[in-house]
């Protein structure tokens, strides 16, 4: 197709098509790997989150605008979605990620949340169902991805046991927009079969524009 043909000749499109993602958490993260993703060509994605716009969303969840507060943001993030890729299948979950929640049957987890109860919970759903997870997540101006693959890696639960839960997160919205990327890249080649960073976390601060990529135990 057309509007494939700037990146066609990169990433194997018609392959693309036929995976599907799930994105748990449409913030600030969520909304630019989504976009990403939808975007390059994916075929099916699911959109998990239970919360509707605020107003302080608005710095770095770049699919809502002023208009979109009090909508919730699964619904407004699909029609976006839709605008900009009208073949891509989007699912909406108006869903908390909790101990009830059974996902779907999915290629790759995109974990996009914002606290590390849901992310754990995602973590093992991940491991009971065998699904890669590509965990990122920013605060202030640092930020970091790793991928976990179930059987070959740590998990989330491994590699950070000690986290504890903050209750406003200040963030630049470069950050976000700076991870959300690497993590939307990392997912293509996840999907394609090339995973760059399973058993490996990148982190990236701002502050002196520095980068380190750090290899995990296995």
């Amino acid at each position: 197709m057309k509007r494939y043909e700037r990146h066609g000749k990169i990433i194997n499109v018609d392959e693309l098509r036929r995976k599907t993602v799930l994105v748990a958490g449409v913030g600030g993260l969520g909304c630019a790997s989504s976009e990403i993703l939808a975007r390059l060509g994916i075929g099916r994605m699911y959109l998990v989150d239970p919360k509707k716009v605020d107003e302080p969303d608005l710095n770095r969840q770049i699919l809502y605008d002023h208009d979109s507060v009090g909508r919730k943001k699964v619904e407004v993030a699909s029609e976006k979605l839709k605008m900009i890729a009208p073949d891509l299948e989007i699912i909406p979950l108006d869903l908390k990620i909790d101990e009830r929640f059974t996902p779907p049957q999915v290629d790759v987890i995109l974990d996009c949340l914002d606290n590390w109860k849901s992310r754990f919970i995602l973590d093992d759903l991940s491991h009971l169902h065998r699904v890669p997870l590509i965990h990122a997540g920013v605060k202030d101006c640092y930020g970091q991805i790793t991928t976990v693959i179930p059987g070959e890696t740590q998990s989330l639960k491994e590699l950070f046991p000690d986290m504890r839960e903050e209750k406003v997160l200040s963030v630049h919205p470069s950050i976000v927009l700076l991870i959300a990327s690497i993590q939307s890249f990392e997912a293509v080649n996840l999907l394609l079969g090339e995973p760059k960073l399973a058993g490996k976390l990148l982190i990236y601060d701002l502050e002196d524009l520095s980068s380190e990529v750090i290899e995990l135990a296995r």
